[in-house]
């Protein structure tokens, strides 16, 4: 059995790029207000920012940045928004390889991943 667990840090860059200083979740949220939010909660903002989080994957799976992996999220996530956590499991393997494969009693035809499948 093999377990990940990921933690995100959020970045602003300028520009060029450039990595510049870490930014407050609070903060971020902030970019989730609406002009016509006068008072909202903090449990709102972070539903917004999770709907945006999923659909920023558009059903599809996202490439690591040395594009070796990709993942997706699962299909049983969960958000606790009183915690401000997402929990559940995402999909994902290797990427960028292209394998034969063929079953272990070579009864079937072999296939082939294309080095823009991904390996789950």
């Amino acid at each position: 059995m093999k377990l990940n667990s990921y933690s995100i840090i959020l970045r602003k860059y300028n520009e060029k790029g450039k990595n510049k200083a870490a930014v407050k979740f609070s903060d971020f949220f902030d970019s989730f207000r609406e002009n016509k939010d006068k008072k909202i909660s903090q449990n709102t903002l972070f539903n917004r920012f999770y709907k945006f989080y999923i659909e920023s994957f558009n059903s599809e799976f996202v490439k690591d940045k040395d594009e070796a992996k990709a993942y997706s999220p699962g299909d049983n996530l969960e958000r606790n928004s009183a915690n401000f956590l997402i929990d559940g499991i995402f999909e994902g393997g290797i990427t960028g390889i292209e394998q034969n494969l063929q079953d272990q009693k070579r009864k079937r035809l072999k296939s082939k991943i294309s080095k823009d499948d991904v390996a789950l």
